[in-house]
C-alpha cells in the first residue's frame, strides 16, 4: 500500500484525529471516545489489568473497578501533560471548525479553573496560557502509552501503573468492566465536559456507579442517604459543567442543542442516572429534551458490537473490521486509534504524524535530509514502545517522548522532521517520500537503514 497524495476528506481528517485523539479533537468528534474505549479493548495489555481485579475481596465488581482506579493510576498536574505532549497552539490553526472546537474547549477549561482554590501551585500558569491561546496537549494515548509515561513523570506511588488524566481513567475503567464481563458496551456513560470527565457504569439488574467522581460516594449505597438536593448539588460540585453525553448508542451536546443518540437511549440513561443519584440533574433533564428534538438515530454499526462478551481481542477485531467494512466511522476509527497495519486507508496516518507538536518543535533544527535522518537514527532505543510483531507503530511524537524505536518508526518520523523543516525547499520536501512496504514504513529517496546502522 502507498499512501496517497490527495487532500484529506472528511473522513479522513477524523480518523487522522483518531490516531492520537487529543482534548480538542475530542471535542469535536465525541464519537471518537467510544473509538477509544474499542482500541484499548484490542490490546492484550488492557485485559491483562484485570487480574488486578478481585471483586470478593474488595466487595464487589464495581468497588474493585473503583479501588484499582484510586489505587493503580497516578494522575499529575497539567504540566506534566504540557512537558510529555505540547501545547495546544490557537494561531496556529486555519480550519474554522478545528478553530472553533479549540475556542470552545478553552472556554470551557477556563470555566472550570473557576472552581479551583486560588493557591493552586498550577493555576495562575495555565491562566496565562489561556490568555495565550495556549494549553497543554492533553492527548489520550493508548493503554501501552499510558503505562509507558510513568517513566516520563515522576511519583511517590509506587503502586501505580501508569499516568492517566481524568479521560484517559473513564475510558480504562469502562475497558476493564467490559474485558472482565461486568457489563455491556450499551450501560456505559460518560458525563462531563472539556474540563473534566466522569464515568457511569449501569450493569444489567443493578442501580450502578458513578466513577472519577467523588471517591466516598460512587453507588447507590452511599447515595441513599442524601436527600434528592444534597445529591444535585453534589453532581455539580463534582462535575463542574456538564455540557455533553456520550454512549455507544450515540451522543448529546448541550450546548450545541445537537445530538445523535436516539430519545429513547437518552431517556434509558436519564432514568438511570436517576435511579442512581435519586435526582435527575438538570443537565440530565436538558439532554432528554435536546435528544428529543433531535432525533437522532445513534451510531451507525455500532449496535452489533454490543453482543459481544468479554471482548476478546481476537474476537472485537473481526467484529470491528465487518463493521468498518460496512461503513461504521466509529468502528473503523477503533482500528486506526489502534494503529492497525491492515487499513483500506494510509493518508490519516500519515496526517496524524504531521500533527504532532515535539516533532513540529524539533525540525526547527533541521537544515537538511541528512539531518533529518541522522536526528532519526539517535534515537536510543532499537524497539517500538507499542512492541514488536504485531505491526503497529508509534507516532513521531511518541518516538520523541519516549526515545525507542523500530526502523519503520525512524522512517516516519525522518519524513516528518523533512516535512515541518523551515529550511527545506518544497522540491527537496517533494522528494522525500513514505510508504508501507513489508509490515513498516518505508522512506523513499534516502536510505535510512544504512544510516541507522551507521
Amino acid at each position: 500500500m502507498e499512501c496517497t497524495s490527495s487532500s484529506a476528506g472528511a473522513r479522513q481528517l477524523l480518523l487522522a484525529h483518531s490516531v492520537s485523539l487529543n482534548l480538542f479533537a475530542a471535542t469535536r468528534f465525541p464519537e471518537l471516545l467510544i473509538s477509544l474505549l474499542l482500541s484499548n479493548l484490542l490490546s492484550p495489555n488492557l485485559h491483562d489489568l484485570t487480574r488486578y481485579l478481585d471483586p470478593r475481596e474488595h466487595g464487589g465488581e464495581l468497588r474493585s473497578l473503583h479501588r484499582l482506579l484510586q489505587k493503580r493510576f497516578f494522575h499529575p498536574l497539567q504540566r506534566d501533560f504540557g512537558v510529555i505532549w505540547g501545547l495546544q497552539e490557537r494561531e496556529g490553526l486555519h480550519d474554522p471548525e478545528e478553530l472553533a472546537a479549540c475556542d470552545y474547549a478553552m472556554e470551557m477549561i477556563r470555566r472550570g479553573f473557576r472552581h479551583v482554590p486560588a493557591e493552586h501551585p498550577w493555576l495562575q500558569v495555565m491562566l496565562e496560557l489561556l490568555d495565550q491561546g495556549l494549553f497543554p496537549r492533553y492527548t489520550y494515548p493508548l493503554i501501552e502509552l499510558v503505562k509507558a509515561q510513568k517513566e516520563l513523570v515522576p511519583t511517590r506511588n509506587k503502586q501505580a501503573l501508569g499516568i492517566t488524566c481524568c479521560l484517559d481513567e473513564c475510558l480504562i475503567i469502562a475497558a476493564l468492566a467490559l474485558a472482565a464481563g461486568y457489563c455491556r458496551l450499551e450501560d456505559i456513560v460518560l458525563a462531563g465536559s472539556p474540563f473534566h470527565y466522569t464515568l457511569f457504569l449501569f450493569p444489567e439488574g443493578k442501580a450502578g456507579g458513578w466513577f472519577n467522581a467523588r471517591r466516598d460516594l460512587f453507588d447507590a449505597e452511599t447515595f441513599r442517604p442524601l436527600s434528592p438536593q444534597q445529591s444535585e448539588e453534589l453532581f455539580y460540585g463534582t462535575i463542574y459543567q456538564c455540557d455533553r453525553i456520550i454512549t455507544s448508542r450515540g451522543h448529546c451536546l448541550l450546548r450545541s442543542e445537537s445530538a445523535t443518540i436516539t430519545p429513547a437511549a437518552m431517556g434509558e440513561v436519564a432514568a438511570r442516572i436517576a435511579g442512581l443519584l435519586g435526582v435527575l440533574p438538570e443537565p440530565i433533564r436538558e439532554a432528554v429534551r435536546i435528544a428529543g428534538n433531535a432525533g437522532g438515530e445513534g451510531y451507525a454499526g455500532v449496535e452489533p458490537l454490543s453482543a459481544l462478551r468479554g471482548y476478546a481481542p481476537e474476537q472485537l477485531e473481526a467484529a470491528l473490521r465487518q463493521a468498518a467494512a460496512a461503513g461504521a466511522v466509529v468502528a473503523e476509527a477503533a482500528l486506526y486509534s489502534f494503529r492497525h497495519p491492515e487499513v483500506t486507508d494510509l493518508e490519516p496516518y500519515r496526517l496524524a504524524a504531521l500533527r504532532g507538536f515535539r516533532s513540529y518543535i524539533r525540525a526547527g533544527e533541521i537544515f537538511s535530509v541528512e539531518e533529518a535522518v541522522e536526528c532519526a537514527a539517535r534515537i536510543e532505543g532499537s524497539k517500538s514502545i507499542l512492541g514488536e510483531g504485531s505491526g503497529r507503530f508509534a507516532l513521531p511524537d511518541e518516538v520523541l517522548a519516549f526515545n525507542t524505536a523500530s526502523v519503520g518508526e525512524r522512517a516516519l518520523l525522518a519524513y516528518t522532521l523533512v516535512q515541518h523543516s523551515p529550511k527545506l525547499s518544497e522540491a527537496e520536501k517533494a522528494a522525500i517520500t513514505i510508504g508501507w512496504k513489508k509490515g513498516e514504513w518505508r522512506i523513499g529517496g534516502f536510505n535510512l537503514e544504512k544510516a541507522v546502522h551507521h
